[in-house]
């Protein structure tokens, strides 16, 4: 965050100060993107590793998917072996994502339409929003239930 800090800054007050020609703000997202992108890379790769307790522990609280995890599980097969049978269920979260991000903003966009009085289109985002999140809240428990029936 202090890399994209840093370039945010040096575009908005010391390029034009050192005399440079003015840059378009898509090339100044482009160089901000790619700059952060190459600072995380490093940082992750010269910071030393995370413990493996730590990294269990996520893993239990959190149950992530996908074939990153792979070496956490074959490496702590005992403490892990019931948590290592739960499918990661991809398309459920990929939901689970899109309508939360629709819930929080057709929340802001409702709370916008009713402060300026628009009331049609704060109707409409609150029935939006009222929907997405009881939509994301059966999702939710359809995944966890899914989980519990299956290994608890």
């Amino acid at each position: 965050m202090l890399v994209s800090f840093l370039i945010a800054v040096y575009f908005e007050l010391i390029h034009k100060q050192l005399g440079f020609s003015p840059i378009e703000d898509w090339i100044k997202f482009l160089v901000a993107v790619i700059i952060t992108t190459f600072s995380w890379l490093l940082a992750s790769y010269i910071s030393k590793p995370t413990d493996k307790k730590t990294l269990i522990e996520f893993y239990k609280l959190i149950r992530p998917g996908g074939p990153g995890w792979k070496k956490i599980l074959k490496e702590n097969r005992t403490e892990l072996k019931d948590l290592s049978k739960i499918k990661w269920d991809l398309p459920g979260s990929i939901i689970s994502v899109f309508l939360g991000c629709l819930t929080i903003y057709s929340l802001l966009f409702t709370i916008g339409f009713w402060l300026y009085a628009n009331n049609s289109f704060a109707i409409i985002t609150s029935i939006t929003a009222v929907i997405s999140a009881i939509g994301l809240i059966y999702n939710i428990k359809r995944q966890k239930e899914n989980i519990f029936k299956k290994y608890y």
